[in-house]
């Protein structure tokens, strides 16, 4: 257990299988290829709590997978092959840069370490203060297969740690970068108002 409620970490009400795999796995493949994800536009989420705030793809699909102390929220594209997932909790514990680095590694292992081609890389200290690594493994879809790309970020907001994760097919990075670079950049957290708050 990397503490006490990660492990509830987007977890589908009476399923035992985490969402967050779940969803990351692409679904869809015409041609060997992974279908285009689309973003129109981006707008404004606004948890009704007034927890956090995102920009998130118009039109892709919302889910609540939230538990009474912990508040998980997740968007995916028309043919499941992007997904955006936040989670918020509340900690006693003040952990170091380091520390939150360690526990997001684990977490990514635990749920993606047994998929083939798993590679998991540390990014750069970043300069708003949070943790970020990037992952990727390989995903087989009908006659098909390709790499899954993703980011996660993980940061402490006074006692509420944030974790944010995208992920995406490889092949599409060029055309998407730049929109889930604004995505991760445009999230703001609300310190004042508790988990579980509504």
């Amino acid at each position: 257990m990397l503490w006490p409620k990660i492990g509830t970490m987007i977890l589908l009400g009476v399923t035992t299988t985490p969402a967050v795999l779940q969803a990351m796995q692409p679904v869809t493949a015409t041609q060997k290829q992974f279908a285009p994800v689309v973003i129109n536009r981006l707008e404004v989420y606004q948890h009704p709590s007034g927890l956090f705030s995102l920009e998130v793809p118009a039109g892709w699909t919302f889910q609540d997978s939230s538990q009474p102390d912990e508040v998980i929220n997740s968007w995916t594209d028309a043919n499941i092959n992007a997904v955006i997932v936040i989670d918020i909790f509340e900690t006693e514990e003040n952990l170091s840069s380091q520390e939150l680095r360690q526990r997001l590694r684990e977490l990514i292992g635990e749920l993606f370490g047994s998929e083939p081609q798993f590679q998991i890389v540390d990014q750069s200290p970043q300069a708003d203060g949070s943790v970020r690594v990037s992952w990727s493994y390989l995903v087989r879809v009908a006659d098909g297969s390709g790499i899954l790309q993703g980011r996660s970020l993980i940061e402490q907001r006074s006692n509420k740690i944030v974790i944010l994760s995208i992920a995406y097919p490889e092949a599409q990075e060029a055309q998407l970068a730049d929109v889930f670079n604004r995505i991760i950049a445009s999230r703001r957290i609300n310190t004042s108002v508790s988990v579980g708050q509504d």
